[in-house]
């Protein structure tokens, strides 16, 4: 059984906060990284991800964590969508480069989504095939993560897009 000393936890989150600044300042990203993830207090020290994604610097966070530590995925996502989400091209990237497969083909999946929804009828053949390839990216990046129920979804809509352009009839 594990036990933490929750008022030294907090004198900790404190300290790094109260010193961020001054090794931004010194453009000592590395230690800031290293703090952020050796305390896994990842919504209290949010900060630390503004101050290292402002310098383009996520790529640390590579070296500093083990190559399938979770915990950053899922805070480095929440992180991303509340701060992020209206940049997809600095959304796919980071989760490119962290190998967050599940995570670009659910930006991709919700983007033709929203695609299809306004088309509405009203919309010609090369926005469907716009959308019919957003769904098959989507669905090569859930294969990358062993999601196949979502990748055969997405499949499947592609089918029914591409079946409705060749025979001219509207969703």
């Amino acid at each position: 059984m594990q036990a933490c000393n929750v008022s030294g936890i907090q004198a900790c989150i404190k300290a790094i906060s109260s010193r961020a600044k001054t090794y931004a300042r010194l453009g000592n990203y590395r230690l800031l990284v290293r703090l952020l993830v050796s305390t896994k207090e990842f919504r209290q020290l949010e900060f630390i991800f503004d101050i290292v994604a402002g310098q383009r610097k996520l790529g640390l966070f590579m070296e500093a964590v083990p190559e399938h530590d979770q915990d950053l995925k899922y805070a480095l996502d929440e992180y991303m969508r509340a701060n992020h989400s209206s940049d997809m091209d600095r959304l796919v990237a980071t989760y490119k480069q962290f190998e967050m497969h599940r995570e670009v083909g659910e930006l991709l999946r919700d983007r033709a989504l929203a695609r299809m929804g306004t088309m509405a009828g009203t919309a010609g053949d090369e926005m469907r095939v716009l959308v019919v390839q957003l769904f098959i990216q989507a669905a090569k990046y859930f294969l990358k993560e062993d999601c196949f129920q979502k990748a055969f979804s997405c499949l499947q809509s592609a089918d029914g897009l591409l079946q409705n352009v060749e025979s001219g009839s509207r969703p």
